[in-house]
């Protein structure tokens, strides 16, 4: 988190923020970090940590997204709260691999295959294709073909493709690895 003493210019905080992260990664930690920045100029000196896996966010542009959605649907605010809250009685956001079962059909049918379960509850709302060591980058969400430069072929399911579920847990059929409990990518709820 980006530091809140009063006073300081936003790219001194994110100076700070950005000497914070190369001091972890320096330790060699290898966990998953984000770091929060005030100033949207800084992204552009964050190419070397960005290759090493760190993800940032302007905290600004969220609030300010944020209020535009409020603007336009009134209360919204409360779903986003509920999202953002991993909680025994929340639904979050899951990205697990396409199962092999779905390859080479649409995205449609996905959708369909997941509303029609009866054993857990699954949204199906987005397809990642991101490059390996960089997740959640190119995410096709709600995808019509049509639309924003999305085209039929685009809404076919491949191998190495990521689902992006809102689910209250990780669907039953995305196997969890050693790797991923141990590395702290995967929080379970018990």
């Amino acid at each position: 988190m980006a530091s809140e003493e009063k006073g300081q210019h936003p790219h001194l905080v994110d100076d700070l923020s950005l000497m914070r992260a190369i001091a972890v990664l320096g330790r060699g930690a290898g966990k998953p970090m984000v770091v929060e920045l005030r100033d949207p100029r800084t992204l552009e000196e964050v190419g070397a940590l960005e290759d090493a896996g760190v993800e940032f966010i302007l905290s600004r542009e969220y609030g300010e997204g944020l209020i535009a959605q409020a603007v336009l649907n009134p209360g919204v605010t409360g779903v986003f709260e509920r999202l953002l809250t991993f909680a025994q009685d929340t639904s979050e956001f899951y990205s697990v691999p396409a199962p092999p079962d779905l390859w080479g059909k649409s995205f449609y049918s996905g959708r369909l295959k997941f509303l029609e379960s009866d054993s857990e509850a699954l949204i199906l709302v987005g397809i990642d294709r991101s490059p390996p060591g960089k997740p959640h980058t190119k995410l096709l969400l709600n995808p019509v073909p049509g639309h924003s430069g999305v085209s039929e072929d685009d809404l076919i399911l491949r191998e190495g493709d990521g689902l992006l579920f809102i689910a209250e847990e990780r669907p039953s059929f995305a196997l969890t690895t050693k790797e991923e409990l141990w590395s702290g990518s995967i929080l379970p709820r018990s």
